[in-house]
């Protein structure tokens, strides 16, 4: 009898200890959520102000470089990449900005 508990309780700890072994599932990977916008704008120097003076043909309005960065900035807005398109007076800008969202779980809650 002392025999069969022994064993029951060998085989029981055995049990455990290779449950306790097993590899967890790896979770997959969480990547932060980004929304992005872009702005293409025509950019000259004025040299009376000495700064770049942006001309927005969406919006029809004309802002210094300065004025369109912080405005974006302002509102959460980053500036990864600055696309050049066209050459001499046919040049144009396009500003794209990336704002963050926040991480998957974080939208839940």
């Amino acid at each position: 009898m002392k025999r069969k508990l022994i064993l029951i309780f060998l085989l029981l700890a055995a049990t455990l200890a290779l449950a306790g072994c097993k590899k967890k599932a790896e979770e997959a990977p969480v990547y932060p959520q980004w929304e992005y916008t872009s702005l293409t704008v025509r950019c000259v120097f004025d040299g009376g102000s000495n700064n770049m003076v942006c001309r927005n043909f969406a919006e029809g309005s004309t802002d210094g470089i300065n004025t369109i960065l912080r405005n974006h900035g302002q509102q959460g807005w980053e500036l990864v990449d600055v696309a050049v398109t066209g050459e001499g007076d046919g040049q144009y800008q396009t500003f794209i900005f990336k704002r963050y969202l926040g991480l998957p779980d974080e939208k839940k809650k």
